[in-house]
């Protein structure tokens, strides 16, 4: 259970207008996608349990999703770094890195609970790191991606391949890199969202609407504006409390 606090159109706080309009592409054409990936990871949760003991378990559904998820990362990843930089072309996951963690550090520290496991919390970016110096240097110890996204390429390269203890590569499309995929998008979106609506004067909008039904950002406020006037006449008069 969350508490959200609504804006409500026409309340303090909301400006309306053309300022919306970015912020509606993006919830139509981002994240309406995310909440169809969400769902689908959701669906897995009827065979398989997120639990630690579950965390290796693989199947080409999970495979599936897991670089169904990573792909729209990498499309998230080249639209926000635009976004940021717009005189700067990154192509890959070390130029991401060269802009997003330049202009967002904390996204290496973000922590995404999950809402129906309470024992169970995800860092999925804690360990990408970037060269300021020399960002695309594949040798140098400080370029690092996540580990998840190193194996999402093992397998979608080279499923059929051995890693160094003779485990199948296609064996890492597991739950556990699955959902840490997905929380690293959920964490993108989220921050791209919210760049989106500052740049919007809309400060006070920090995630979109409907919010996500299987994670949360610890620590992230939790406003929305509210564009479903069906949902909003059934809101207290003047509250702008919303229990999720």
């Amino acid at each position: 259970m969350g508490i959200y606090t609504i804006i409500l159109k026409g309340s303090l706080g909301y400006n309306g207008g053309q300022e919306d309009l970015k912020l509606i592409e993006f919830e139509q054409k981002y994240w309406n996608y995310y909440l169809t990936l969400e769902n689908d990871f959701m669906e897995t949760q009827r065979y398989v349990s997120i639990d630690e003991n579950n965390y290796i378990t693989f199947s080409v559904e999970y495979a599936k999703q897991y670089q169904t998820i990573c792909s729209e990362i990498d499309v998230i990843c080249k639209d926000y770094c635009k976004f940021l930089e717009p005189d700067i072309k990154a192509e890959n996951i070390m130029g991401y890195a060269s802009v997003l963690l330049n202009h967002k550090p904390d996204l290496i520290t973000r922590i995404v609970k999950i809402k129906t496991v309470a024992t169970v919390v995800l860092n999925p970016w804690c360990d990408w790191k970037t060269d300021n110096v020399s960002p695309f240097d594949r040798g140098s110890e400080e370029n690092n991606s996540p580990v998840w996204w190193t194996y999402y390429n093992k397998v979608k390269h080279n499923r059929t391949g051995l890693d160094s203890d003779n485990k199948e590569f296609f064996k890492y499309a597991n739950q556990i890199n699955t959902l840490n995929s997905l929380a690293g998008l959920f964490i993108l979106v989220m921050y791209y969202y919210k760049d989106i609506a500052l740049s919007e004067s809309q400060d006070n909008v920090t995630i979109p609407n409907p919010p996500s039904r299987l994670f949360e950002l610890k620590d992230w406020e939790k406003q929305f504006i509210l564009f479903n006037e069906i949902l909003a006449m059934n809101i207290e008069k003047n509250s702008l409390i919303y229990n999720d």
